[in-house]
């Protein structure tokens, strides 16, 4: 089974699984970005929409929110009647759009298999200085337990989050690295490279 199949079997019961304090625990891991007014923000990997709405409140300015799953987008269009989100079913790979200030990852990361591939798309969809956010709301351990199964087929083991992070040093400088057990958190900045 593939990533999209995957997850378009899950999608009309996944906003089942999202409470109010789920919503508050990423809030709390957003508050870490500190996202300004005006700025462009893709919510990625956004499966329904269960941060879409708290990065708009951020922001006040239109987010754009991207899945590989076409059944998720579909959900997410019918559970969010906040228009200034727009739903897109795209692969971020084929993804081109002018730059974002932010790109925010939650809950999804460990999906993304090709992690050369990602560093670069993140880079290139990055205005100058923009960031970069990879959270989750569950622990490094969690998630390895979370994505046994059938879902290891499509997943990977996350490294210790400074390990993790340090992929990223080439090409972002990396403002904050830091798992508990209950999140696990990336941040990193695009660097001016010259050539």
């Amino acid at each position: 089974m593939d990533t999209r199949e995957f997850f378009n079997k899950l999608a009309p019961t996944w906003s089942n699984f999202t409470t109010e304090e789920q919503i508050k625990k990423a809030k709390t891991l957003l508050d870490k970005l500190d996202i300004k007014e005006g700025t462009r923000v893709l919510d990625l990997a956004c499966g329904t929409g269960v941060i879409s709405n708290t990065l708009y409140n951020y922001s006040k300015r239109n987010v754009l929110a991207i899945d590989l799953s076409d059944k998720m987008i579909e959900e997410a269009k019918r559970i969010n009647e906040n228009s200034h989100i727009k739903f897109i079913n795209q692969d971020f790979y084929t993804f081109n759009t002018i730059p974002f200030d932010y790109i925010v990852i939650y809950n999804a990361y460990p999906h993304f298999l090709e992690l050369d591939k990602f560093k670069k798309k993140l880079y290139d969809l990055l205005e100058e200085n923009g960031k970069f956010m990879i959270c989750h709301s569950l622990s490094r351990e969690a998630l390895k337990g979370h994505h046994s199964g059938e879902v290891s087929t499509i997943s990977r083991d996350l490294k210790e989050v400074k390990e993790e992070a340090s992929f990223y040093n080439d090409l972002f400088d990396i403002e904050y690295a830091y798992e508990d057990d209950k999140s696990y958190m990336i941040i990193g900045r695009k660097k001016c490279i010259k050539i």
